[in-house]
Order: structure tokens, then C-alpha cells, then sequence
């Protein structure tokens, strides 16, 4: 795995590790082979699993010294894109719980079920309402092209420390502010006199 550097996007000693997810080694001098793997997460934070030697009453858990990096090919971006499955009225599991959360940010309204990952009738209708006001076929149904309309109108959420800031526009009615609100994710809308300024 290792020396096959197909595999591998970038490879290199631990101190020159950058800050991204990749695989850790522990080399060991005497075999002169990796023995130990486990998964920088990022923030120095590392996911491994301990092996446990019982010898008698005295349990030893093998503490790892991780000696080099690397960077698996896909981590990068150059790697196959994750498809998501088309879903539709019916479907459940994470994938709806995904859609319904992009609506939410959306401004759609999802009934007091909101994001249960159960895709029922206020989740369709709400699958039509934004595939009308984005030019798709208002079948109900999230396909490869409403996910990518979803990804398009959500956009990446703000870095930590990013600056962010508050547009007001006045005089405008509730539906011309609700649809305006649906292009941009995070958008919040405050009727005049209800909130602060």
C-alpha cells in the first residue's frame, strides 16, 4: 500500500504533514515495512485503532509513533464524485435528511416534520416549489440535476472567521422577499418592526 505510489497523491515524513485528511504510518527501522496506519482528520486530531497484548493480568496497549504521511489519491478532489441516489415521495435515510436540510436553508417549508429524512407529501411539494423557481422539470423527484440546482443555491458554507454581512431591502412584499431569501443560503428575512437591526 505504501510503496505503491498510485495510490497516493502526496507522501512525505509526518513533521511536513499538512492539515488535511490523509493516512498516518509508523515505520518500523527493523522490519523496514509500515506498521501501523490510522487517519489524520485534521487539527492534529488522528483515528486509529490500538492493538491490546494480554499478558497474564497486564494489559499493554501499543502506542503508535507516527512517522510519515500521505495523501490518498481522491482525497484531493481528483478522485471519483460521490453520486447521490435519485430519491423521490417514499424514500428515506440520509440523503432525504440532506435534501430536507438544503430546503430548510432554502426557505422552504417543510411542516413541522421538517428534516426527518422521511420523503412525504411537504417534502415533494417542496421539491416542486424549488424546481419551479430554478427552470427543472417539476416532477418531485431529486435527481442529478435538482441536486446540483440544491448544491448550486446552498453554496459552501462560510469558512470559521469568514466575514459575513446583512443586506436589508426595503419594500418589498413577503413574496418577492421569499423568493429573493431562496437564492441565498442563510438567508434570514425580517419583517419591518419584528427584529433588530
Amino acid at each position: 500500500m505504501w510503496k505503491n505510489s498510485a495510490n497516493w497523491k502526496a507522501k512525505g515524513v509526518i513533521t511536513e504533514m499538512p492539515d488535511v485528511v490523509c493516512c498516518v504510518f509508523t515505520y518500523v527501522e527493523s522490519t523496514g515495512k509500515m506498521d501501523h496506519i490510522g487517519i489524520h482528520v485534521g487539527g492534529g486530531r488522528i483515528i486509529h485503532c490500538s492493538v491490546e497484548v494480554k499478558e497474564g493480568n497486564v494489559t499493554e496497549k501499543r502506542k503508535a509513533p507516527w512517522s510519515h504521511y500521505a495523501i490518498p489519491i481522491g482525497m484531493d478532489g481528483s478522485g471519483p464524485v460521490v453520486v447521490r441516489p435519485t430519491i423521490r415521495r417514499g424514500s428515506t435515510g440520509i440523503y432525504v435528511t440532506e435534501c430536507q436540510e438544503d430546503l430548510i436553508k432554502l426557505g422552504y417549508d417543510l411542516g413541522s416534520y421538517g428534516a426527518d429524512g422521511k420523503f412525504g407529501a411537504k417534502t415533494e411539494a417542496a421539491v416542486w416549489a424549488f424546481q419551479a423557481v430554478h427552470g427543472l422539470s417539476m416532477d418531485g423527484v431529486v435527481g442529478p440535476a435538482t441536486w446540483a440546482a440544491l448544491d448550486k443555491a446552498v453554496g459552501p458554507e462560510p469558512e470559521p472567521g469568514e466575514t459575513l454581512y446583512t443586506v436589508m431591502i426595503e419594500h418589498l412584499d413577503k413574496t418577492q422577499a421569499t423568493a429573493l431569501c431562496r437564492n441565498y443560503p442563510n438567508a434570514k428575512m425580517i419583517e419591518e418592526g419584528c427584529g433588530n437591526a
